[in-house]
């Protein structure tokens, strides 16, 4: 049975980013998506999660990152993937020189289509859409319970 939403906490340290891949791609991997574009959605996944490791928390306080993402459906009818990545940190201004650094963004607008962030005193919020460049056909989801309607992943180290 394939679930229709992804659920990760982890904490915000040096090895998040490599676990969310592999625990994303595996969820990916379990709805057909294609392989180009599980690469683009990872990939901005991966920077968004990067961001809150690098710049979220203070070096001596322990932080925690969620990614939740969904199926869904454009009005249109073909499907779409639904990502949020949240940090309970502190929202950093980019530099307005910022160097060889900060192209993040950029390059999360550049293989979504849609991003939204929403930063602050309390943490961030980086919401992202993308839509496969080719139809998907989806396994037909069995029956879902209550235990196993999400693909669930929560790390404590």
């Amino acid at each position: 049975m394939t679930a229709l939403t992804f659920h990760d906490v982890l904490p915000a340290d040096a090895w998040a980013p490599r676990r969310v891949r592999h625990r994303l791609r595996a969820w990916l991997e379990e709805l057909c998506w294609p392989g180009d574009d599980a690469d683009d959605l990872i990939l901005a996944v991966n920077e968004a999660v990067s961001n809150v490791v690098d710049h979220a928390y203070p070096a001596d306080e322990i932080g925690f990152v969620w990614v939740d993402a969904s199926l869904t459906d454009a009005p249109d009818g073909s499907p779409r993937l639904s990502v949020i990545v949240a940090d309970n940190g502190r929202w950093q201004e980019p530099a307005s020189d910022p160097g060889y650094r900060q192209r993040g963004i950029r390059l999360m607008r550049g293989v979504t289509e849609f991003l939204h962030i929403d930063g602050g005193h309390r943490g961030t919020r980086v919401e992202m859409t993308s839509q496969p460049s080719q139809r998907v056909d989806l396994p037909d989801p069995a029956p879902l319970t209550s235990s196993d309607e999400v693909w669930r992943s929560t790390s404590s180290a």
